[in-house]
C-alpha cells in the first residue's frame, strides 16, 4: 500500500492533481476523496466544482471545509469524520428498488420462456449445420477483450 505524510491508501493510485480532469473519463470513479491541507483551498474548491459537474460524490476532510454543506451528510472513513457532498439523488432506495425488480421480472420471465427456452436449441440444430454454441471474442470497458459464448 502506498504511504504518503502517514497516510495509508487502502484504494488504487489512479494519478496525482494534475490528473483529475481526465480520470473519470478513462476510469470508472464513482467518488473522489479530497485531502488535501487547507493552504490548497483554491484546488479543493475546482475540484468540488468539477465533481459536482460530473455528478460525483466528494469527500472532505472536517478541517479543510469552510463552506456550508447545501446537500450533503456527515460519514466516517477509518475513523475520521468526512463530509460527504452528494450531487445527485441518493441512489440506495433507487438502486435496491430496480435490483428487486430486475430480480422478480427476470425470474418470472425465465419461468414463463422456459418451454420455448429448452426447445431453440433443437429449432437451431435442424436448420443450421455445427455446433449450437459459439465463442467470439468482444471488446469490453476500456478496450479490455472478454470471451462471449453464444
Amino acid at each position: 500500500m502506498p504511504k504518503d505524510n502517514g497516510v495509508v491508501l487502502t484504494g488504487p493510485l489512479l494519478g496525482r492533481l494534475d490528473d483529475l480532469i481526465p480520470i473519470p473519463h478513462t476510469e470508472v470513479v464513482d467518488e473522489v476523496a479530497i485531502c488535501l491541507p487547507l493552504s490548497a483551498q483554491e484546488a479543493i474548491d475546482e475540484i468540488v466544482r468539477l465533481c459536482e459537474d460530473e455528478g460525483r460524490i466528494v469527500r472532505i476532510r472536517v478541517a479543510v471545509l469552510e463552506r456550508t454543506l447545501s446537500c450533503g451528510r456527515m460519514e466516517e472513513i477509518d475513523g475520521l469524520p468526512i463530509p460527504s457532498i452528494v450531487s445527485g439523488p441518493d441512489r440506495v432506495v433507487g438502486l435496491a428498488a430496480k435490483r428487486a425488480l430486475d430480480i422478480a421480472g427476470s425470474a418470472f420471465l425465465l419461468l414463463v420462456l422456459s418451454p420455448l427456452l429448452a426447445l431453440l436449441p433443437f429449432l437451431v440444430r435442424l436448420d443450421s449445420e455445427g455446433g449450437v454454441l459459439f465463442r467470439q471474442e468482444r471488446v469490453g470497458l476500456h478496450g479490455r477483450p472478454f470471451q462471449v459464448i453464444k
